[in-house]
């Protein structure tokens, strides 16, 4: 049987079934564009959300240095930490010092990696102010032993009134020790 025979013998069928086929796809497109919820595309997510100022910062006591030198459009940190830190898998906290100094003239966020995973996170540290204490981020107690690892804090720089944050990363070796 040809095409023009099926078409022929079978044309009540054949309109009915595109007839179908049109009516839904009509109805998608009117469903899509005027009765869809659109939620998703509500809200934009900035570039530059703001962050928190981290709650643990204090100011560094003594701190009368000069800003930094940056060329227009950027800016420069001075990163001033120790390279020991310390975990209590029991409270949960994380002792360390990182300070950014008043010669600063980004905010900072600060976190701890141990291989590729996520041990602690800061809010920002306005300049002129350190971090002595942070808190392991949430399920980390439990899969840390006691014992020492090498770490990497990772320290991300933040404009300070755009909150854009700068191009490149400053990671620095860090030790850990774990304790009950």
């Amino acid at each position: 049987m040809s095409i023009k025979e099926f078409l022929q013998k079978y044309r009540v069928a054949v309109t009915v079934v595109l007839t179908v086929i049109l009516t839904v796809a009509l109805c998608v497109t009117v469903w899509a564009i005027w009765l869809r919820n659109d939620s998703d595309n509500a809200h934009l997510t900035p570039d530059y959300p703001p962050h928190s100022i981290d709650t643990n910062q204090t100011p560094i006591d003594n701190d009368n240095t000069q800003k930094l030198p940056a060329s227009t459009g950027g800016g420069a940190i001075n990163v001033t930490y120790a390279k020991e830190a310390q975990i209590s898998r029991s409270s949960g906290k994380v002792s360390l010092y990182y300070a950014n100094p008043n010669a600063s003239n980004q905010n900072v966020a600060v976190s701890i990696m141990i291989g590729d995973k996520v041990i602690a996170k800061s809010g920002i540290i306005t300049p002129g102010n350190m971090l002595t204490e942070m808190y392991l981020e949430k399920g980390i107690a439990d899969i840390l032993s006691v014992g020492g690892y090498n770490a990497t804090l990772v320290i991300r720089a933040y404009h300070p009134q755009t909150n854009e944050k700068a191009m490149v990363d400053t990671n620095a070796e860090l030790i850990v020790e774990v304790v009950e």
